[in-house]
């Protein structure tokens, strides 16, 4: 991750403090999320920008997180996943 844009870098770590504590004024129902929880979606950041780039996507065109969560990139990352897997398909997942 220390190879990543800065923008990418901090646009995460706030993502993630909102998840740790959202706010009330959103109009939504919130909750504070468990640190594990917080870290599963860290996790799933990491492996999806790394899965796009993994496809050859370029990380320096991911300046902010709305850059690598594009419908584009996110196909090519799982795209990249899914053959990395051996292109299996599960029927009961």
């Amino acid at each position: 991750m220390s190879s990543w844009p800065k923008g990418l870098r901090s646009d995460q770590d706030a993502f993630l403090a909102d998840l740790a504590k959202p706010s009330c004024f959103t109009g939504k129902s919130v909750r504070n999320l468990e640190a594990t929880t917080i870290e599963q979606y860290r996790y799933v950041i990491i492996t999806l920008v790394s899965a796009a780039v993994g496809d050859g996507a370029e990380l320096a065109g991911m300046k902010r997180l709305a850059d690598a969560v594009t419908p584009e990139k996110l196909n090519r990352a799982l795209m990249f996943l899914h053959e990395r897997a051996g292109a299996c398909y599960y029927s009961n997942v």
